[in-house]
């Protein structure tokens, strides 16, 4: 018998990997498989590859779908719509069989395939939860079967459904034993859209598991000697991975770097380009030189991110959810505005747009670094950390990722057939 967990990319490996690592050491001899849905959309990178238990990843072309285009979406309509989603319900079906699968946990279910790995276990009778990708993260609709969609785009997703060409996505939570939901003002705003609010339940991210003992470490070591005044740039790759036009990145990113510049006139500034993981070597390169090029100390911050939190004065970036967790261990955080035309999805233009209306000082030109810098040097932050923790946040007790693995466990061991989200 297994546990088995299912992500893609962007936050997904780091918490499924944590989730893993808890399961192994409570239960060394429990059978664990992980399911890297990474394949089914390109726009993403992930590496699970050292992830406890079995890794598997399927691609298009094991569930009988083809890989024409970067996400799944469009690969179901052209392999025969609903047929074709039968047919990665089934592969998953199998595979859950074949390792005794009595409990699966996702990430997500707003993609097809993940659509489909839901409805196989709910098929086969298999305990099921999910966990929310973390701040401005609401995985359900929770009000009607089909994902809710207004405008041209809903339209075209009707008329796709009614063809047969794509399948409805169910959204409502109603296969789901149990809702891990990482912070208060999400499992309020899930209860309000219909969801079973005995289903949820309130637990920290365990990727913000860190962030109180990291907020502790920072307040007692702080060094009150003259020291140079760091900034720590908290970068993601929108420029080679086409999540945001390359113009309004290089407009962004240059007025970021006038505002660093013009601040650190006579004082002693060092800048810490915390670069994604998946950042490439030349975009590495490219935003030295840019640090270079407008005469700015620069270092980059490798290893632990949190590490960089304990003695940094202030975050700079755009709409990275490590903004919020350096707000939570007390750091003033700047963001950069981004032009939501600019963005290829919408739902991440909506984040960003997000990022800008939590109390961060925003900036959209060189000035407003200036101002802003100058006023955390003078300790004015207004952020209220306290609502942006209910909010977005969620618990900072450090215990999110026990009581999800010890809930897996747990469900594993209960006889086929009974009651768990609610014993």
């Amino acid at each position: 018998m297994t546990i088995a967990l299912a992500g893609a990319s962007g936050s997904h490996p780091e918490t499924l990997k944590l989730l893993a690592r808890e399961v192994r050491e409570m239960a060394p001899s429990m059978a664990l498989t992980v399911f890297d849905m990474s394949a089914f959309d390109l726009r993403g990178t992930a590496r699970y590859e050292d992830a406890e238990g079995e890794v598997i990843k399927p691609t298009p072309r094991d569930v009988g779908i083809r890989a024409w285009f970067k996400t799944a979406g469009p690969n179901v309509a052209v392999s025969g719509g609903t047929r074709a989603f039968a047919r990665m319900q089934r592969y998953f079906e199998s595979e859950l069989t074949r390792r005794g699968t009595r409990v699966l946990l996702l990430s997500h279910c707003w993609g097809f395939p993940e659509q489909a790995l839901l409805k196989a276990a709910a098929a086969l009778g298999i305990r099921i939860a999910m966990i929310d990708e973390g701040p401005f993260s609401l995985p359900l609709n929770g009000r009607e079967r089909a994902e809710a969609r207004r405008g041209l785009r809903g339209t075209l997703a009707r008329i796709l459904h009614q063809a047969g060409l794509v399948p409805r996505r169910d959204l409502t939570g109603q296969d789901f034993d149990r809702l891990f939901i990482t912070a208060q003002g999400r499992a309020d705003e899930l209860v309000r859209r219909g969801v079973d609010a005995d289903k949820i339940l309130v637990v920290g991210s365990p990727r913000f598991d860190r962030i109180a003992a990291t907020a502790r470490a920072r307040q007692e070591h702080r060094d009150t000697a003259a020291k140079p005044i760091r900034v720590l740039w908290l970068h993601q790759p929108f420029r080679s991975d086409g999540k945001v036009s390359r113009q309004e990145v290089d407009r962004a990113e240059t007025m970021l770097a006038q505002g660093l510049a013009a601040f650190s006139r006579g004082r002693d500034l060092v800048v810490g380009l915390r670069l994604h993981p998946r950042t490439e070597q030349a975009e590495r390169e490219r935003m030295a030189r840019l640090m270079a090029e407008h005469g700015i100390a620069s270092e980059m911050a490798e290893g632990p991110l949190y590490d960089h939190f304990i003695d940094c004065d202030s975050v700079v970036g755009f709409y990275s959810s490590a903004l919020l967790e350096a707000a939570a261990c007390a750091i003033p955080v700047i963001v950069a505005r981004l032009a939501p035309t600019a963005f290829a999805q919408q739902g991440e233009a909506a984040k960003a747009l997000a990022m800008t209306e939590v109390g961060f000082a925003v900036a959209d030109q060189p000035d407003d670094i200036v101002t802003a810098l100058t006023a955390h040097l003078e300790g004015d932050d207004r952020v209220d950390v306290e609502a942006l923790i209910r909010a977005e946040l969620g618990p900072l007790e450090g215990t999110g990722t026990a009581t999800v693995a010890r809930w897996l466990i747990e469900q594993q061991a209960q006889p086929a057939g009974e009651a768990s989200a609610r014993s």
